[in-house]
Protein backbone atom coordinates (compact mmCIF):
# COMPACT_ATOMS: atom_id res chain seq x y z
CA UNK A 1 0.00 0.00 0.00
CA UNK A 2 1.57 3.30 -1.12
CA UNK A 3 0.68 6.89 -0.44
CA UNK A 4 -0.87 8.63 -3.44
CA UNK A 5 0.26 12.15 -4.32
CA UNK A 6 -2.65 14.54 -4.07
CA UNK A 7 -3.14 17.76 -5.98
CA UNK A 8 -4.93 19.75 -3.29
CA UNK A 9 -3.05 22.79 -1.99
CA UNK A 10 -3.93 24.82 1.08
CA UNK A 11 -4.14 28.60 0.98
CA UNK A 12 -0.80 28.88 2.84
CA UNK A 13 0.98 26.88 0.16
CA UNK A 14 0.96 23.56 2.00
CA UNK A 15 -0.63 20.44 0.58
CA UNK A 16 -3.90 19.26 2.11
CA UNK A 17 -2.90 15.71 1.13
CA UNK A 18 0.32 15.53 3.19
CA UNK A 19 0.00 14.91 6.91
CA UNK A 20 2.53 14.64 9.71
CA UNK A 21 1.06 12.61 12.60
CA UNK A 22 2.01 13.96 16.03
CA UNK A 23 1.33 11.65 18.99
CA UNK A 24 2.53 10.50 22.40
CA UNK A 25 4.40 7.21 22.71
CA UNK A 26 1.51 5.77 24.72
CA UNK A 27 -0.77 6.32 21.72
CA UNK A 28 1.35 4.60 19.11
CA UNK A 29 -1.42 2.09 18.33
CA UNK A 30 -3.69 5.02 17.47
CA UNK A 31 -0.95 6.64 15.37
CA UNK A 32 -0.49 3.45 13.34
CA UNK A 33 -4.23 3.04 12.85
CA UNK A 34 -4.64 6.66 11.78
CA UNK A 35 -1.61 6.46 9.47
CA UNK A 36 -2.92 3.31 7.80
CA UNK A 37 -6.37 4.83 7.26
CA UNK A 38 -4.93 8.01 5.73
CA UNK A 39 -2.62 6.07 3.40
CA UNK A 40 -5.53 3.84 2.39
CA UNK A 41 -7.55 6.97 1.56
CA UNK A 42 -4.78 8.31 -0.70
CA UNK A 43 -3.11 10.83 1.61
CA UNK A 44 0.63 11.16 2.08
CA UNK A 45 1.69 10.42 5.65
CA UNK A 46 4.79 11.10 7.68
CA UNK A 47 4.97 9.17 10.97
CA UNK A 48 8.14 9.30 13.05
CA UNK A 49 8.30 5.55 13.73
CA UNK A 50 7.86 4.77 10.05
CA UNK A 51 9.98 7.47 8.48
CA UNK A 52 12.59 8.86 10.87
CA UNK A 53 15.92 7.39 11.89
CA UNK A 54 17.68 7.25 15.23
CA UNK A 55 19.20 10.59 16.17
CA UNK A 56 16.96 12.71 13.95
CA UNK A 57 16.12 16.10 15.42
CA UNK A 58 12.40 16.23 16.28
CA UNK A 59 11.98 19.98 15.82
CA UNK A 60 13.85 20.10 12.50
CA UNK A 61 11.98 17.08 11.12
CA UNK A 62 8.63 18.48 12.23
CA UNK A 63 9.38 21.89 10.69
CA UNK A 64 10.44 20.23 7.43
CA UNK A 65 7.28 18.11 7.36
CA UNK A 66 5.05 21.09 8.02
CA UNK A 67 6.72 23.20 5.33
CA UNK A 68 4.90 21.06 2.77
CA UNK A 69 1.98 19.66 4.71
CA UNK A 70 -0.14 19.83 7.83
CA UNK A 71 -0.03 18.35 11.32
CA UNK A 72 -2.59 15.90 12.66
CA UNK A 73 -2.29 15.92 16.46
CA UNK A 74 -3.65 12.98 18.45
CA UNK A 75 -4.80 14.61 21.70
CA UNK A 76 -4.82 12.43 24.83
CA UNK A 77 -3.74 12.75 28.48
CA UNK A 78 -0.31 11.37 27.54
CA UNK A 79 0.02 13.96 24.75
CA UNK A 80 0.01 16.81 27.26
CA UNK A 81 2.19 15.27 29.97
CA UNK A 82 4.63 17.98 31.16
CA UNK A 83 7.75 15.96 30.39
CA UNK A 84 6.68 15.09 26.84
CA UNK A 85 7.73 18.34 25.12
CA UNK A 86 10.95 20.23 25.61
CA UNK A 87 10.64 24.02 25.48
CA UNK A 88 11.80 24.24 21.81
CA UNK A 89 9.35 21.50 20.77
CA UNK A 90 6.42 23.13 22.56
CA UNK A 91 7.36 26.55 21.13
CA UNK A 92 7.43 25.09 17.63
CA UNK A 93 4.08 23.39 18.19
CA UNK A 94 2.35 26.56 19.43
CA UNK A 95 3.85 28.67 16.65
CA UNK A 96 2.23 26.43 14.05
CA UNK A 97 -1.29 26.35 15.45
CA UNK A 98 -2.77 27.38 12.11
CA UNK A 99 -1.42 24.14 10.57
CA UNK A 100 -2.66 21.84 13.32
CA UNK A 101 -5.76 19.67 13.01
CA UNK A 102 -6.46 17.91 16.32
CA UNK A 103 -8.42 14.72 16.91
CA UNK A 104 -8.95 13.29 20.37
CA UNK A 105 -8.12 9.62 20.96
CA UNK A 106 -9.06 9.78 24.65
CA UNK A 107 -10.99 12.06 26.99
CA UNK A 108 -8.78 15.11 27.64
CA UNK A 109 -8.96 18.89 27.84
CA UNK A 110 -6.30 20.65 25.79
CA UNK A 111 -4.17 23.45 27.28
CA UNK A 112 -5.77 26.87 27.03
CA UNK A 113 -3.52 27.97 24.16
CA UNK A 114 -4.76 25.08 21.97
CA UNK A 115 -8.36 25.01 23.18
CA UNK A 116 -9.72 27.24 20.38
CA UNK A 117 -8.83 24.52 17.86
CA UNK A 118 -11.91 22.44 17.06
CA UNK A 119 -11.26 18.74 17.57
CA UNK A 120 -13.15 15.60 16.64
CA UNK A 121 -13.33 12.44 18.77
CA UNK A 122 -12.17 9.07 17.39
CA UNK A 123 -12.59 7.09 20.61
CA UNK A 124 -15.84 5.41 21.61
CA UNK A 125 -16.84 4.84 17.97
CA UNK A 126 -17.04 1.84 15.67
CA UNK A 127 -14.08 1.46 13.25
CA UNK A 128 -16.29 2.54 10.35
CA UNK A 129 -17.50 5.68 12.13
CA UNK A 130 -14.01 6.51 13.46
CA UNK A 131 -12.61 6.33 9.93
CA UNK A 132 -15.40 8.59 8.66
CA UNK A 133 -14.70 11.12 11.43
CA UNK A 134 -10.95 11.00 10.77
CA UNK A 135 -11.27 11.58 7.04
CA UNK A 136 -13.80 14.32 7.69
CA UNK A 137 -11.33 16.03 10.02
CA UNK A 138 -8.44 16.01 7.54
CA UNK A 139 -10.50 16.66 4.40
CA UNK A 140 -13.01 19.13 5.82
CA UNK A 141 -16.76 19.03 5.28
CA UNK A 142 -18.06 17.93 1.90
CA UNK A 143 -21.25 16.77 0.24
CA UNK A 144 -21.55 13.12 -0.82
CA UNK A 145 -20.65 12.09 -4.38
CA UNK A 146 -23.06 9.15 -4.41
CA UNK A 147 -26.49 8.41 -3.08
CA UNK A 148 -26.37 7.44 0.63
CA UNK A 149 -27.51 3.88 1.41
CA UNK A 150 -31.11 3.36 2.39
CA UNK A 151 -31.34 3.44 6.24
CA UNK A 152 -31.21 -0.09 7.66
CA UNK A 153 -29.51 -1.64 4.64
CA UNK A 154 -26.64 -4.03 5.13
CA UNK A 155 -24.31 -1.61 3.32
CA UNK A 156 -24.30 0.60 6.39
CA UNK A 157 -22.59 -2.16 8.35
CA UNK A 158 -19.85 -2.81 5.81
CA UNK A 159 -16.40 -2.68 7.40
CA UNK A 160 -14.33 -0.09 5.57
CA UNK A 161 -10.69 -1.13 5.29
CA UNK A 162 -11.39 -4.46 6.97
CA UNK A 163 -8.04 -5.82 5.80
CA UNK A 164 -6.17 -3.26 7.88
CA UNK A 165 -5.80 -2.81 11.64
CA UNK A 166 -8.92 -2.55 13.74
CA UNK A 167 -9.68 0.39 15.97
CA UNK A 168 -7.14 0.52 18.86
CA UNK A 169 -8.54 -1.12 21.98
CA UNK A 170 -10.87 -3.49 20.13
CA UNK A 171 -10.11 -7.11 20.98
CA UNK A 172 -9.74 -9.88 18.39
CA UNK A 173 -12.20 -12.79 18.47
CA UNK A 174 -9.44 -15.23 19.41
CA UNK A 175 -8.07 -13.79 22.65
CA UNK A 176 -7.04 -15.04 26.08
CA UNK A 177 -4.65 -12.34 27.29
CA UNK A 178 -5.11 -11.71 31.04
CA UNK A 179 -7.12 -8.71 32.21
CA UNK A 180 -5.41 -5.35 31.99
CA UNK A 181 -3.95 -3.82 35.15
CA UNK A 182 -5.89 -0.60 35.68
CA UNK A 183 -3.02 0.76 37.79
CA UNK A 184 -0.34 0.16 35.13
CA UNK A 185 1.93 3.20 35.14
CA UNK A 186 4.84 4.33 32.98
CA UNK A 187 6.86 2.07 30.70
CA UNK A 188 5.77 3.94 27.57
CA UNK A 189 9.31 3.92 26.21
CA UNK A 190 9.62 0.17 26.70
CA UNK A 191 6.24 -0.48 25.10
CA UNK A 192 7.38 1.51 22.07
CA UNK A 193 10.61 -0.50 21.90
CA UNK A 194 8.66 -3.76 22.05
CA UNK A 195 6.37 -2.54 19.28
CA UNK A 196 9.26 -1.40 17.09
CA UNK A 197 11.08 -4.73 17.41
CA UNK A 198 7.96 -6.81 16.74
CA UNK A 199 6.89 -4.59 13.83
CA UNK A 200 10.32 -5.10 12.25
CA UNK A 201 9.76 -8.86 12.19
CA UNK A 202 11.79 -9.85 15.24
CA UNK A 203 10.79 -11.95 18.24
CA UNK A 204 11.20 -10.12 21.54
CA UNK A 205 12.29 -11.55 24.88
CA UNK A 206 11.33 -9.23 27.73
CA UNK A 207 14.00 -10.08 30.28
CA UNK A 208 14.36 -9.12 33.91
CA UNK A 209 17.51 -7.06 34.26
CA UNK A 210 19.95 -8.96 36.49
CA UNK A 211 17.37 -11.76 36.78
CA UNK A 212 15.22 -9.85 39.26
CA UNK A 213 11.59 -10.73 39.80
CA UNK A 214 8.91 -8.13 40.43
CA UNK A 215 10.08 -5.69 37.76
CA UNK A 216 6.84 -6.05 35.83
CA UNK A 217 7.72 -8.25 32.83
CA UNK A 218 4.33 -9.94 32.78
CA UNK A 219 2.45 -6.68 33.33
CA UNK A 220 4.40 -5.09 30.48
CA UNK A 221 3.42 -7.96 28.16
CA UNK A 222 -0.24 -7.73 29.25
CA UNK A 223 -0.26 -3.98 28.65
CA UNK A 224 1.30 -4.46 25.22
CA UNK A 225 -1.37 -7.01 24.32
CA UNK A 226 -4.20 -4.68 25.26
CA UNK A 227 -2.68 -1.50 23.89
CA UNK A 228 -2.01 -3.06 20.48
CA UNK A 229 -4.94 -5.50 20.41
CA UNK A 230 -6.33 -3.82 17.30
CA UNK A 231 -3.25 -4.87 15.33
CA UNK A 232 -3.99 -8.59 15.68
CA UNK A 233 -6.57 -11.08 14.49
CA UNK A 234 -5.62 -13.46 17.30
CA UNK A 235 -3.61 -13.07 20.52
CA UNK A 236 -2.86 -16.11 22.69
CA UNK A 237 -1.25 -16.18 26.13
CA UNK A 238 0.77 -19.27 27.12
CA UNK A 239 1.94 -19.93 30.70
CA UNK A 240 5.42 -21.23 29.86
CA UNK A 241 7.13 -21.73 33.21
CA UNK A 242 6.62 -25.51 32.87
CA UNK A 243 7.42 -26.53 29.25
CA UNK A 244 5.41 -29.74 29.70
CA UNK A 245 2.21 -27.69 29.92
CA UNK A 246 2.80 -25.70 26.73
CA UNK A 247 1.51 -28.28 24.17
CA UNK A 248 -1.97 -28.45 25.72
CA UNK A 249 -2.28 -24.66 25.61
CA UNK A 250 -1.20 -24.49 21.97
CA UNK A 251 -3.50 -27.40 21.10
CA UNK A 252 -6.40 -25.38 22.52
CA UNK A 253 -5.48 -22.53 20.15
CA UNK A 254 -5.23 -24.97 17.24
CA UNK A 255 -8.76 -26.19 17.92
CA UNK A 256 -10.03 -22.63 18.37
CA UNK A 257 -8.85 -21.47 14.93
CA UNK A 258 -9.63 -24.74 13.15
CA UNK A 259 -6.01 -25.74 12.56
CA UNK A 260 -6.67 -29.11 14.23
CA UNK A 261 -9.89 -30.95 15.14
CA UNK A 262 -10.83 -31.02 18.79
CA UNK A 263 -9.33 -34.02 20.56
CA UNK A 264 -6.23 -34.14 18.36
CA UNK A 265 -3.16 -35.39 20.24
CA UNK A 266 -1.37 -32.25 21.54
CA UNK A 267 1.95 -33.00 19.83
CA UNK A 268 0.21 -33.31 16.46
CA UNK A 269 -2.03 -30.32 17.13
CA UNK A 270 1.02 -28.17 17.88
CA UNK A 271 2.63 -29.06 14.54
CA UNK A 272 -0.61 -28.31 12.68
CA UNK A 273 -0.89 -24.98 14.53
CA UNK A 274 2.68 -23.93 13.75
CA UNK A 275 2.11 -24.74 10.09
CA UNK A 276 -1.11 -22.72 10.06
CA UNK A 277 0.50 -19.72 11.75
CA UNK A 278 3.27 -19.67 9.15
CA UNK A 279 0.60 -18.96 6.53
CA UNK A 280 -1.06 -16.18 8.54
CA UNK A 281 -0.14 -12.69 9.63
CA UNK A 282 -1.38 -10.38 12.40
CA UNK A 283 -1.15 -12.86 15.25
CA UNK A 284 0.54 -12.58 18.66
CA UNK A 285 1.81 -15.39 20.90
CA UNK A 286 2.98 -14.50 24.41
CA UNK A 287 5.08 -17.07 26.29
CA UNK A 288 5.04 -15.90 29.91
CA UNK A 289 7.76 -16.85 32.42
CA UNK A 290 9.70 -19.06 30.02
CA UNK A 291 12.99 -19.98 31.67
CA UNK A 292 14.74 -22.39 29.29
CA UNK A 293 15.29 -21.03 25.75
CA UNK A 294 16.12 -24.43 24.26
CA UNK A 295 12.95 -25.98 25.77
CA UNK A 296 10.83 -23.26 24.14
CA UNK A 297 12.48 -23.41 20.72
CA UNK A 298 10.24 -26.21 19.42
CA UNK A 299 7.14 -24.08 20.02
CA UNK A 300 8.31 -20.92 18.23
CA UNK A 301 6.57 -20.57 14.85
CA UNK A 302 7.98 -18.83 11.83
CA UNK A 303 6.01 -16.52 9.59
CA UNK A 304 5.12 -12.87 9.90
CA UNK A 305 3.30 -13.00 13.24
CA UNK A 306 4.68 -11.74 16.53
CA UNK A 307 6.18 -13.67 19.45
CA UNK A 308 6.71 -12.04 22.85
CA UNK A 309 8.54 -13.88 25.65
CA UNK A 310 8.93 -12.91 29.32
CA UNK A 311 11.73 -14.48 31.32
CA UNK A 312 14.28 -14.05 34.11
CA UNK A 313 16.84 -15.92 32.01
CA UNK A 314 19.24 -13.53 30.19
CA UNK A 315 20.26 -16.01 27.47
CA UNK A 316 17.70 -15.52 24.70
CA UNK A 317 19.90 -14.01 22.01
CA UNK A 318 19.74 -17.12 19.80
CA UNK A 319 15.95 -17.00 19.64
CA UNK A 320 14.79 -13.43 20.23
CA UNK A 321 15.84 -9.80 20.54
CA UNK A 322 16.44 -9.13 24.25
CA UNK A 323 14.78 -6.21 26.02
CA UNK A 324 15.97 -5.78 29.59
CA UNK A 325 13.44 -4.49 32.10
CA UNK A 326 14.78 -2.64 35.11
CA UNK A 327 12.97 -1.07 38.04
CA UNK A 328 10.80 2.02 37.59
CA UNK A 329 12.10 5.55 37.66
CA UNK A 330 11.31 7.32 40.91
CA UNK A 331 8.72 9.50 39.15
CA UNK A 332 6.97 6.36 37.84
CA UNK A 333 7.17 4.74 41.29
CA UNK A 334 5.50 7.69 42.97
CA UNK A 335 2.80 7.77 40.28
CA UNK A 336 2.16 4.05 40.84
CA UNK A 337 1.83 4.52 44.60
CA UNK A 338 -0.79 7.21 43.97
CA UNK A 339 -2.52 5.49 41.04
CA UNK A 340 -5.27 3.96 43.19
CA UNK A 341 -6.09 7.18 45.00
CA UNK A 342 -3.69 7.04 47.94
CA UNK A 343 -2.90 10.46 49.40
CA UNK A 344 0.83 10.76 50.05
CA UNK A 345 3.18 13.62 50.68
CA UNK A 346 6.13 13.79 48.33
CA UNK A 347 8.46 12.82 51.20
CA UNK A 348 6.39 9.76 52.19
CA UNK A 349 6.03 8.64 48.58
CA UNK A 350 9.77 8.97 48.01
CA UNK A 351 10.61 7.08 51.22
CA UNK A 352 8.25 4.19 50.42
CA UNK A 353 9.43 3.95 46.79
CA UNK A 354 13.07 3.89 47.90
CA UNK A 355 12.37 1.23 50.55
CA UNK A 356 10.62 -0.94 47.95
CA UNK A 357 13.52 -0.46 45.53
CA UNK A 358 11.17 0.91 42.84
CA UNK A 359 9.86 -2.59 42.08
CA UNK A 360 6.47 -2.32 40.33
CA UNK A 361 4.88 -5.36 41.98
CA UNK A 362 5.89 -4.32 45.49
CA UNK A 363 4.73 -0.75 44.82
CA UNK A 364 1.36 -1.93 43.49
CA UNK A 365 0.79 -4.02 46.57
CA UNK A 366 1.82 -1.13 48.80
CA UNK A 367 -0.60 1.17 46.99
CA UNK A 368 -3.39 -1.35 47.52
CA UNK A 369 -2.73 -1.38 51.27
CA UNK A 370 -2.76 2.42 51.40
CA UNK A 371 -6.14 2.57 49.69
CA UNK A 372 -7.53 0.04 52.17
CA UNK A 373 -6.89 2.34 55.11
CA UNK A 374 -3.26 1.76 56.05
CA UNK A 375 -1.60 5.11 56.72
CA UNK A 376 1.78 5.99 55.18
CA UNK A 377 3.31 5.89 58.67
CA UNK A 378 1.87 2.43 59.34
CA UNK A 379 3.08 1.16 55.98
CA UNK A 380 6.59 2.41 56.64
CA UNK A 381 6.49 0.78 60.08
CA UNK A 382 5.32 -2.47 58.46
CA UNK A 383 8.18 -2.32 55.98
CA UNK A 384 10.74 -1.60 58.68
CA UNK A 385 9.61 -4.67 60.62
CA UNK A 386 9.30 -7.19 57.79
CA UNK A 387 11.06 -5.84 54.71
CA UNK A 388 12.88 -9.07 53.84
CA UNK A 389 9.66 -11.11 53.84
CA UNK A 390 7.78 -8.38 51.97
CA UNK A 391 10.38 -8.17 49.20
CA UNK A 392 10.60 -11.95 48.89
CA UNK A 393 6.84 -12.10 48.45
CA UNK A 394 6.73 -9.16 46.06
CA UNK A 395 9.30 -10.63 43.67
CA UNK A 396 7.44 -13.89 43.09
CA UNK A 397 5.97 -14.34 39.59
CA UNK A 398 2.46 -14.93 40.99
CA UNK A 399 1.10 -11.40 41.33
CA UNK A 400 -1.79 -12.60 43.46
CA UNK A 401 0.49 -13.12 46.47
CA UNK A 402 -0.20 -10.93 49.48
CA UNK A 403 2.31 -9.33 51.73
CA UNK A 404 3.04 -11.12 55.00
CA UNK A 405 1.57 -9.26 57.96
CA UNK A 406 2.94 -9.12 61.44
CA UNK A 407 0.89 -10.84 64.07
CA UNK A 408 -0.75 -8.57 66.56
Amino acid sequence: MNAIEGSGTASDGTSDRRWFISHAGADRAWAEWVGWQLLDAGYQVELDYWDWGAGDNFVLKMNAALAHGRLLALFSPAYFEPERFTTPEWTAMVAMREKITPVRVAEVEAPAILRPLLSRDLFGLSPVEARRVLLGAVDGPSRPDTEPPFPGSGDMLRQVGASGPRLPGSLPRVWNVPARNAAFTGRDGMLVRVREALASGQRVAVRALHGRGGVGKTQLAIEYGHRFAGEYELAWWIAAEDPALIPDQLAALAARIGAAPGGTVPVEAVQLLLGELRTRSRWLLVFDNAEEPDALAAFLPGGSGHVLITSRNPHWNSYAVPLDVDTLSRTESVALLRAQGAVLTDADADDIAATLDDLPLALAQGAALLTRGLSPADLKEELAASLVAVMAQATRPDTRQRWPRRSA
